[in-house]
């Protein structure tokens, strides 16, 4: 069994008669619309969570390549971010690596848990320095973008990013309010600098926010509020100025055969009327249809569903080819961490199968050594 929905295969078959039978082409180019809004899910929302982080006030935002440091726990009714620790505070920020290298500059955390994973625009984790990686030594990385070339001051790691677009979204262990001001002074500790600023004192530049930008809806809000037009013109976009692996030149083809051309403003009159008509609904029916995944997910194979809760494979953080996964996890746990580091139970349903209820009170049961490390 397929793990999500299936978005269909276009076989030679099916495209030849796509071309002699219009009602097919139309049917195939919606199908392939679909495929562009999975593909090219995690780049766009990415994109929209960085508007919104540059573009609030601290403490809800930061110019590009600042922190901004969560000081208390978040109250249930934040939305930037889907399924929020409630032991650790978060440490986060987006970098543009266009111009120049990031110096991440990290204290000693005297044997306290902390994780600063930074994930591409596609939202794969490609670095995960934290006390798991690198105990709680003090330590200075250098990130880079996917065409520096230059070399990093002795004894500094580089940390190369994929592309030039890049999320930080660290945690620091926490244990209660009580423990909010140890925890700040670490967080004080973590630092950004350009490389070229490196030598003296740095001082971050305030970036002026922009009135007339909508920083307060949340990222999957503005997601779900997009046309076809409007989402396949900020994907094409968003390929340009963070090129696709090497392995993604299939898809990259296909969105070419609907005018989703890297760097190219995505024009529906450039397609015949009823092809361009024929992608009017992609966004809508795509997210449809990943929400009808989401109730899937981990359903089937090695983490199939125990007692209602359901683990996702072990590729989350990680997925290469795998754009279904990848955009489910973009939609209910975007920015999530590699298995190493982090699992997500999900569940729907209770231990008796019936759907969870919030008008009902649980109780959540481990067996005697359940939660040991080597359960």
């Amino acid at each position: 069994m397929a793990l999500f929905v299936s978005f269909g295969v276009l076989s030679a078959a099916a495209a030849e008669n796509a071309q002699s039978v219009p009602q097919d082409k139309e049917q195939l180019t919606q199908e392939v619309g679909m495929q562009a809004v999975v593909y090219g899910l995690p780049l766009v929302m990415m994109d929209i969570t960085m508007k919104n982080f540059t573009n609030s006030p601290s403490p809800r935002g930061a110019p590009a390549n600042q922190f901004v440091h969560e000081r208390a726990f978040p109250p249930a009714s934040y939305k930037q971010v889907v399924r929020l620790n409630v032991d650790t505070l978060y440490s986060s920020a987006f970098l543009d690596l266009t111009k120049e290298p990031i110096v991440m500059s990290v204290p000693e955390t005297h044997g306290r848990y902390y994780l600063l994973p930074l994930m591409d625009a596609w939202s794969n984790v490609f670095a995960t320095p934290g006390s798991r990686t690198r105990g709680d030594a003090a330590a200075n990385f250098l990130i880079a973008g996917p065409n520096w070339t230059g070399s990093a001051p002795a004894g500094m790691q580089i940390l190369k990013s994929p592309t030039n677009m890049a999320w930080l979204l660290g945690r620091t262990e926490t244990h209660g309010p009580a423990d909010y001001a140890a925890v700040r002074e670490i967080q004080d500790g973590y630092r950004l600098t350009p490389l070229s600023r490196l030598a003296g004192a740095y001082t971050p530049p305030a970036a002026p926010l922009d009135p007339k930008y909508d920083a307060k809806t949340p990222p999957v809000e503005k997601l779900k509020a997009m046309s076809a037009t409007q989402y396949f013109d900020v994907l094409a976009r968003l390929l340009k100025a963070n090129p696709p692996p090497d392995a993604d030149a299939p898809m990259i083809a296909k969105l070419a055969r609907i005018g989703i051309v890297p760097g190219k403003p995505f024009d529906p009159a450039q397609l015949e009327p009823a092809v361009a008509k024929s992608l009017d609904g992609s966004v809508s029916l795509a997210l449809q249809r990943l929400q009808a995944a989401v109730a899937q997910l981990g359903a089937t194979g090695s983490s199939k569903s125990t007692n209602g809760w359901r683990v996702p494979p072990m590729t989350v953080g990680s997925f290469g080819t795998n754009y279904q996964l990848r955009a489910v996890i973009t939609l209910i746990a975007f920015g999530a961490n590699l298995p190493a580091d982090a699992v997500y139970p999900t569940a729907f349903v209770d231990g008796d199968g019936n759907i969870l209820d919030g008008s009902h009170r649980y109780l959540l049961h481990f067996g005697k050594g359940a939660t040991s490390e080597k359960a």
